[in-house]
C-alpha cells in the first residue's frame, strides 16, 4: 500500500493514509474543502506522516544480494514489496542479479528507472531500500545520487545499502564514501553500512565459490538481513521486527505498553468481517465498533442478563425492558452478531448526527465516546481543573472512560506523572468516586491502538477513501448534452491505467476515447474509491456491457441488496437512498435480468449539480455519448413509467 499524506480543510488539518491517491486540480480544491473531503497536499507541512515501519510502508529495490536475503526480509516485514510489476506492457523485475544503480539496459531495467516508473504509477511507499552498487559500483556518482531523491521526492525515506566486495577494491570504496557524504547531507536518506561491516569479517560472510566475491555466506544472510532491520529501526523507529512504536495500529500507548492482549486481538480479527460490514453500511470505521463491543461487554457474543446487548444499548432497549431488548441471555448465533452490530451501528450514526460530530477526527471520535458513555458534568469539571479548555472538556478530555492512560498526565500506571486531578470516575450507575482510578485503557486508547488514529494524540489519522470525492474527481459537475466525451483529467487518467494493467472494466470507447459508458464509469468509481473494490471484476464479470454488472449483483447477496420492495415496484422516496446505491433501468420484466442503463446516487455534494453521478455510451458516436458528468437521470420512474431498481451495498 502507497503511503501517503491527505488532508482535510477543517477547523484542523487531519491526515491519513490511502492505497491510491494524486493531487488534486486547483479547481477541485474548494469543493472539496466545501464537502469535508480528504484529499491530498504533498505541500501541507501540516500534514506530515507518522507511519508504521512495516511491510507495507516498504519497497525493496536491489540486486542478486538481495534475491539472496528477501525472503527473510518478508517474514521480518510481511508485506513488503520487491515483487515484480507488470505496467504498461513492460515487466520491471524490482530485485534481480547484475541490477545496477543507473545506466541499466535490456529487460534488466536499473534502480532509478524502476523507482521513476513506480512513482509515476504511484506504487512508491513510503520506506524506499536501494540496495544497488554492488554492479558496476563507478555508476554511483553523486549525480545518480541526486537523481534518486529527485525522483522519489524528500518525502520518500530511502536506506543506500553500501556495496562490497572481497577485498576492497577501489571503486567499491569509493562508491560507499559517496552513499555516506551524501546521505549525511540529506534528511530523507540514511545508509546501511554493508561495506564496513562485510570487511570486518570477509572470510565470515561473504561466499566466494563463485569467484565473484560479492555474495553472501549464510552468516553473511543473517548479517546483512540484520543490519538492514538495524539501520531502518535507528534512523526510522520501529521495533526492528517489522512493528512500530508508537504509531497509529501498533497495539501500543504512549507508554510502549500493549493495549490489547494477544487473545482480544484474536477475537478482533476473528469477528472484524462483521464490524467491517457493519461500518461500510453506516460509513463509519470499523475500529469504533470494535472498541464499543470491548468497552460494553467484552468482545463476548453472549447477551448479558440486563437486555441491553451486546454494546449496552441501553436508550435503544429502554433499558433492557422493552419490546428491542436482546434476550434471552446467554451464548448468541453469528447472525444475532452481525444484527446487533448493524443497530449498534445505527445508533452511533444517529448519536453523530444528533450531535453534529465529525467520525473521521480525533475530536469528534473522542466526542462519539463520550456521548456514548454519558458527558457526565464530574467529568467535564474534571478536565477544567487540569487545564484543558471547555471545548477539549466537552469532548471528553477528563473522561476516563475515553481518555485513560492516554498520556502520562492520565496514566494510573505513573502515579508520579498523573495528574492529581486525574482520579474520579462512575463505579456504577448514578456512584461516582471521586478517588477511583482504573488500569483499563480507554476507549479512544483502544480505538487508536487497532489503527483507527494516532495513538499520540496528533491529528494524522486513517480513513476510507470517500465516494463523494471520488465523484467530483471523475465527474463533471455540470450536465452536458449529448454527445459529450470530454472527460475529467482524473477519470481519463485512471481510465488509462485500469486499461494498461488491466485492473478492471472500463466500458466502451466512443471515437476512440475509452471510458465513455455507463457500466464502465460505474465500476471505476466503486472500485476506485474503495467502495466496492470487486464490483464487477473476476469471472464471469467485466462484460463489454452493462448487462454484464447485473449478474454481479446477483451472485453477491451477502454484498448488494435491493432498495425496492420487488422487482416491479418503484421506491418510494428518494430518502431511501444512500450515496453509492446503484440504479439499473431499461430492463426485462424479469427480476434480476438484462439492463441497458446503469448510475450511481451521489447525493448531496456541494458544487456537483445532481444527486446522480452517470455516464452513457453510445456506439454512433452521438445522441447518448456522455462522459461521467452531473446525471439527469429519473430516481423513482423512468420516461416510460417503469421502476429504477436500486441496490444498495450492506
Amino acid at each position: 500500500m502507497l503511503s501517503v499524506t491527505l488532508c482535510m480543510s477543517l477547523a484542523i488539518t487531519l491526515c491519513f493514509s490511502t492505497s491510491i491517491a494524486t493531487a488534486l486540480s486547483e479547481e477541485n480544491l474548494d469543493k472539496f474543502a466545501a464537502n469535508n473531503i480528504m484529499f491530498y497536499d504533498p505541500e501541507d507541512d501540516n500534514c506530515k506522516t507518522n507511519s508504521s515501519l512495516v511491510g507495507m510502508n516498504i519497497t525493496y529495490i536491489g540486486d542478486s544480494l538481495s534475491e539472496q536475503v528477501y525472503g527473510d526480509m518478508q517474514a521480518a516485514y510481511p508485506g513488503i514489496d520487491g515483487e515484480d510489476k507488470e505496467l504498461d506492457g513492460t515487466t520491471y523485475k524490482l530485485i534481480l542479479h547484475s541490477k545496477k544503480f543507473t545506466d541499466g539496459s535490456g529487460d534488466n531495467h536499473d534502480g532509478i528507472t524502476i523507482a521513476a516508473k513506480l512513482v509515476e504509477k504511484m506504487l512508491m511507499r513510503e520506506f524506499l531500500i536501494f540496495a544497488l552498487g554492488t554492479n558496476l559500483p563507478s555508476t554511483v556518482t553523486n549525480t545518480a545520487l541526486e537523481n534518486l531523491v529527485t525522483t522519489v521526492g524528500d518525502k520518500t525515506k530511502i536506506l543506500l545499502v553500501t556495496p562490497y566486495k572481497l577485498n576492497s577494491p577501489s571503486d567499491y570504496t569509493s562508491a560507499a564514501e559517496r552513499m555516506r557524504s551524501f546521505a549525511a547531507t540529506k534528511g530523507n536518506v540514511t545508509v546501511a553500512d554493508w561495506a564496513a561491516m562485510a570487511s570486518s569479517d570477509q572470510d565470515r560472510y561473504i561466499n566466494n565459490s563463485d569467484g565473484l566475491g560479492v555474495h553472501l555466506s549464510p552468516d553473511g544472510v543473517t548479517a546483512f538481513v540484520d543490519m538492514l532491520k538495524t539501520a531502518m529501526t535507528n534512523s526510522w523507529g520501529g521495533d526492528g521486527n517489522g512493528g512500530s512504536t508508537a504509531t497509529a495500529g501498533d497495539n501500543k500507548n504512549y507508554d510502549g505498553q500493549a493495549v490489547w492482549t494477544d487473545s482480544e486481538l484474536q477475537t478482533i480479527e476473528s469477528q472484524k468481517a462483521v464490524y467491517e460490514a457493519a461500518a461500510q453500511k453506516y460509513g463509519l470505521k470499523w475500529q469504533t465498533l470494535a472498541t464499543l463491543h470491548s468497552a460494553e461487554y467484552g468482545l463476548r457474543k453472549s447477551n448479558p442478563s440486563n437486555g441491553q446487548g451486546l454494546y449496552q444499548l441501553y436508550s435503544y432497549t429502554g433499558g433492557g425492558s422493552n419490546s428491542n431488548a436482546f434476550l434471552p441471555a446467554g451464548p448468541i448465533t453469528d447472525e444475532e452478531f452481525a444484527r446487533q452490530t448493524d443497530i449498534a451501528a445505527s445508533v452511533v450514526v444517529n448519536m453523530i448526527n444528533s450531535y453534529g460530530l465529525d467520525p473521521q477526527s480525533d475530536e469528534g471520535v473522542k466526542s462519539l465516546f463520550f456521548h456514548y458513555n454519558g458527558t457526565a458534568s464530574q467529568y467535564k469539571n474534571k478536565a477544567l481543573a487540569m487545564g484543558f479548555s471547555q471545548e477539549e472538556a466537552n469532548w471528553g478530555e477528563g473522561s476516563a472512560y475515553v481518555m485513560n492512560r492516554f498520556d502520562a498526565r492520565r496514566d494510573p500506571a505513573h502515579t508520579e506523572t498523573m495528574d492529581p486531578n486525574w482520579p474520579g470516575r462512575f463505579v456504577a450507575d448514578g456512584v461516582y468516586d471521586s478517588s477511583s482510578v482504573s488500569m483499563n485503557f480507554g476507549t479512544f486508547v483502544k480505538y487508536a491502538a487497532i489503527g483507527g488514529t494516532s495513538a499520540t494524540g496528533s491529528s494524522c489519522s486513517n480513513t476510507s477513501n470517500d465516494l463523494a470525492g471520488y465523484i467530483l474527481r471523475y465527474a463533471w459537475p455540470e450536465h452536458h448534452d449529448a454527445p459529450y466525451t470530454d472527460r475529467m483529467p482524473d477519470y481519463a487518467d485512471v481510465v488509462a491505467e485500469r486499461s494498461s494493467t488491466g485492473r478492471g472494466y472500463i466500458g466502451g470507447s466512443v471515437n476512440g476515447v475509452p471510458g465513455i459508458d455507463c457500466g464502465g464509469f460505474v465500476s471505476t468509481l466503486l472500485n476506485e474509491s474503495g467502495f466496492d473494490p470487486d464490483y464487477n471484476t473476476g469471472s464471469g464479470y467485466m462484460s463489454s456491457v452493462t448487462y454484464g454488472q447485473m449478474p454481479y449483483i446477483k451472485d453477491h447477496p451477502d454484498q448488494w441488496e435491493m432498495v425496492n420492495s420487488d422487482w416491479n415496484s418503484p421506491i418510494s422516496d428518494e430518502a431511501q437512498l444512500t450515496p453509492g446505491d446503484v440504479a439499473f433501468t431499461h430492463c426485462s420484466s424479469t427480476y434480476l435480468s438484462n439492463c441497458g442503463h446503469t448510475y450511481v446516487y451521489a447525493g448531496t455534494i456541494e458544487g456537483f449539480g445532481s444527486h446522480i453521478a452517470s455516464a452513457s455510451y453510445s456506439s454512433t458516436g452521438d445522441t447518448y455519448a456522455r462522459a461521467p458528468m452531473a446525471g439527469t437521470e429519473a430516481i423513482i420512474k423512468d420516461g416510460n413509467g417503469n421502476p429504477v431498481r436500486w441496490f444498495h451495498k450492506k
